[in-house]
């Protein structure tokens, strides 16, 4: 179930008028693509990857990783002295 066939203007102006418009918008979009794959085929590999999801993604997990690392150092090491008063054996 294809698109009906497009009208034919009804006399020789038209359709010249027509076919004028059809090529002319033919050649704007050959000099300037509005489609996202012909303008990422022209960005620097580097740029590509910043502009990622995927990267952005990586980015996260890596920066959320080190600061869970960091806030469980920070806790251990304040709760340290606590915990070494609690394992001292009494004295006799």
């Amino acid at each position: 179930m294809g698109t009906p066939p497009a009208p034919i203007p009804p006399n020789e102006e038209l359709r010249d008028l027509l076919a004028r418009a059809v090529a002319l918008e033919y050649l704007r979009s050959r000099d300037y693509p509005t489609d996202k794959s012909q303008e990422t085929k022209t960005k620097p590999v580097w740029l590509q990857l910043f502009e990622s999801a995927g990267f952005a993604a990586l980015v996260t997990v890596l920066l959320g990783g080190i600061a869970g690392a960091i806030i469980t150092e920070a806790s251990r090491v304040r709760e340290e002295p606590r915990l070494a008063c609690r394992r001292k054996p009494a004295r006799p």
